[in-house]
């Protein structure tokens, strides 16, 4: 099984976002939440994301998964498309929309 590459990642994302003309603070904000763990990076994703600090079941059931990129790209997208989310960002729509095709 490959290795996940964050380098390789954000370079198929930029050249995607690119296609779909995404924001590019979009992008930005989603790679230096990357660079984070732990409840450093669930606090700023919730904030920057919710507009709110995360609740302590929140930090508790996504404190191991925050430890690996792969895992903290399945929160952002998990915060992006929650319930609680009073409107999907324009370009991530687009982004669902060109991935179900």
């Amino acid at each position: 099984m490959t290795q996940f590459d964050i380098h390789v990642f954000m370079a198929g994302v930029r050249r995607e976002a690119g296609e779909l003309h995404l924001p590019r603070r979009s992008l930005r904000l989603i790679w230096h939440l990357l660079q984070l763990q732990g409840e450093v990076f669930l606090k700023i994703a919730y904030i920057q994301l919710l507009g709110r600090e995360p609740d302590p079941a929140a930090v508790e059931g996504y404190q191991t998964r925050s430890r690996y990129t792969l895992g903290r790209l399945i929160i952002i997208l998990s915060l992006l498309i929650s319930p609680e989310q009073t409107r999907i960002p324009h370009w991530l729509r687009r982004g669902i929309a060109w991935l179900r095709g």
